[in-house]
């Protein structure tokens, strides 16, 4: 079994270390919600203060699905009385059953990490729905931080809702772009629950990352993060429920689609660990000097109950 693995902050203050964090832009396939736009295209006229996100969720179509069809090239900044072709949607919940399935195995989970492809198949929850003992550890070194090869121990909660996330879809296999982030200076936000082992960046092989975000909002006290222009599905466990679209490509700033929540963006780390964006391992695993990170105390042992 592997043993947790933590950088001590000293009573003076923390202490700097360096890493790498470079980036790239790669391309998604992107779904659609049920709604109006079911059989063909239509034209919508922009209000005054209307915003893409509603006018997407009005149709039941994608912000994405909206930009593309009319070469939008910041499609936070609409014109009021601009017209917009809103693509014919199909039926996204139609979709997303065709996705679920009985697990063999229910509460394990099979946890392949980006890029690297690292493998475990882990039993996380018992048939009581209780976390099995000695798993916290052995979930935390797969959502280590690569490059410096830091462990973080991984909030409970979420391990939990992990292994009905794998269950619901039939246990197929959990891919992990991002887990736990130590601190940086760069990161677009002062909190990011990434940075106490409490957030996931995934996705689930063969799933839609559409249909994985809204399985996701379905649970309560998350946040789910949603980037249609990037790999992967942001989710967390927190106090109280929010969602967010995020238009960035990896490695640049935000573009959120409706600023003001409470939003969980830490720097991207997507191929600080010598990876590409096509997910091949480039055998770099090696920090550079390019930002400094503070290194995470310990934090009091998390109990073994999944709520």
């Amino acid at each position: 079994m592997s043993h947790l693995s933590f950088s001590i902050l000293p009573a003076w203050g923390p202490r700097a270390l360096a890493i790498a964090l470079s980036v790239a832009a790669p391309a998604v396939v992107i779904g659609a919600f049920p709604g109006l736009a079911e059989s063909a295209e239509v034209q919508h006229v922009v209000g005054k203060g209307e915003k893409i996100d509603q006018i997407a969720k009005k149709y039941g179509v994608t912000v994405q699905a909206i930009t593309s069809a009319n070469k939008l090239k910041d499609p936070t900044k609409l014109k009021p009385g601009s017209k917009l072709i809103i693509p014919a949607a199909k039926n996204a919940a139609a979709k997303a059953k065709t996705f679920e399935s009985a697990p063999k195995h229910p509460g394990q989970a099979t946890l392949i990490r980006f890029g690297t492809k690292e493998t475990q198949t882990l039993k996380l929850v018992d048939k009581k729905h209780k976390l099995v003992p000695g798993v916290l550890p052995r979930m935390a070194r797969m959502m280590r931080f690569g490059p410096l090869n830091i462990e973080h121990p991984i909030d409970p909660r979420l391990v939990g809702l992990l292994a009905q996330v794998s269950d619901h879809f039939g246990g197929r296999s959990i891919e992990i772009v991002s887990g736990f982030r130590p601190k940086t200076p760069t990161q677009y936000t002062p909190h990011s629950n990434h940075n106490v082992g409490k957030a996931i960046d995934m996705r689930i092989q063969g799933v839609p990352n559409e249909v994985l975000r809204d399985h996701c909002k379905s649970y309560k006290n998350v946040g789910v993060g949603y980037y249609p222009n990037s790999l992967f599905v942001h989710f967390d466990v927190r106090a109280k429920s929010t969602t967010w679209v995020d238009l960035s490509k990896p490695g640049e700033a935000p573009k959120y689609v409706q600023p003001g929540q409470d939003i969980d963006h830490g720097t991207d780390d997507l191929g600080s660990e010598g990876v590409d964006l096509s997910g091949k391992d480039t055998g770099k695993d090696e920090p550079s000097p390019s930002a400094s990170v503070v290194a995470p105390a310990p934090s009091a042992k998390p109990s073994t109950s999944a709520k």
